[in-house]
């Protein structure tokens, strides 16, 4: 488990019909292991980086019934 992790969000609408969607996922490093196998190998420990990751998601109302989205996820990745 890492010693902190987290989820923000942003909303916004410019004008009523648009709404553009911002998100940041965030978690610090944690530790992993690699399982033991059948052949009796003992299991590796080691730790994994933090990440960070973003995403956008763009949505249109053509009107009450129906509207259009498009997004995109991991738009920005990086290690701490």
């Amino acid at each position: 488990m890492p010693d902190y992790k987290g989820f923000v969000w942003l909303s916004w609408k410019p004008v009523p019909a648009l709404t553009i969607l911002l998100s940041l996922e965030f978690a610090s490093d944690r530790p992993t292991v690699d399982a033991a196998t059948a052949s009796g190998d003992t299991p590796i420990y080691y730790d994994l980086d933090g990440h960070i990751s973003a995403a956008l998601r763009v949505d249109y109302a053509i009107n009450e019934r129906v509207s259009l989205g498009i997004g995109a996820r991991q738009v920005l990745i990086g290690s701490r």
